[in-house]
């Protein structure tokens, strides 16, 4: 289960997500990486957590205050 979502979200266009659907795939992987003991996931998990989170910061800074 957790290989499959790795490969689902490594195949999706980060730059295509609304800010809300990062945030609800990085919260999924937080979640996960909690679980998982296998330390070749977990390496996976993280990075497929900061590839989402860049994009999620570089969209928050391009956001009109409000």
């Amino acid at each position: 289960m957790v290989v499959d979502y790795l490969y689902k979200i490594q195949s999706l266009d980060v730059n295509s997500l609304q800010w809300q659907d990062r945030e609800a795939f990085v919260t999924v992987l937080r979640y996960l990486s909690r679980r998982v003991r296998d330390p070749h996931l977990l390496d996976e998990i993280k990075n497929q957590m900061l590839r989402l989170l860049a994009k999620c910061n570089t969209v928050d800074k391009l956001k009109p205050a409000q």
